[in-house]
């Protein structure tokens, strides 16, 4: 058919990580999903039963590039949570994280550390052409066009090895 198709799912997640916000975010299923087609590449992601506290809530299917900063008090920003993150490769794929961590480590933040969490990811396309298949009429007449070439071949070559093997003797 020419269709890719990846996916990738995470079960029972916490993110102790984000506790400092005085409640652990847990999130049930975290599922990514990528899918290129003739017509492109699209890609959604799932969070199933997302308890997220003090975040806010998350639907089921969030939008591509969801972001929540997370804040505390006296330090500002620490992290960027990012939600169905879909994401342009320049191959003409396409990369899907269905939760994407970002700490931020600027200024007094540094000795907190840095780095990235990615859960659930999938990454697929560009998708081929579909190679076609013959079928009823067409393959019978496939069948024929390669009778009609291979039948004389093999006569003329059956004509010349008879012709070669009596010259011989």
């Amino acid at each position: 058919t020419g269709e890719v198709h990846s996916s990738a799912s995470t079960a029972d997640v916490s993110l102790p990580l984000l506790s400092g916000l005085g409640h652990t975010p847990t999130i049930k299923v975290i599922t990514a999903d990528c899918k290129a087609t003739q017509k492109g590449v699209t890609g959604s992601s799932e969070l199933v039963d997302a308890d997220l506290g003090s975040l806010g809530k998350i639907p089921l299917h969030p939008k591509p590039n969801t972001k929540i900063d997370v804040s505390l008090p006296g330090l500002g920003n620490i992290a960027t949570v990012i939600f169905n993150e879909q994401i342009q490769n320049g191959d003409g794929s396409m990369t899907v994280n269905g939760l994407h961590v970002k700490l931020l480590s600027s200024g007094s933040l540094a000795k907190l550390g840095s780095g990235d969490v990615v859960i659930s990811s999938a990454t697929c396309g560009p998708a081929a052409l579909p190679v076609p298949m013959a079928s009823g009429a067409g393959l019978w007449i496939g069948f024929g066009l390669l009778g009609a070439v291979a039948i004389p071949v093999g006569v003329r070559y059956a004509i010349r090895r008879r012709s070669g093997s009596t010259a011989s003797v």
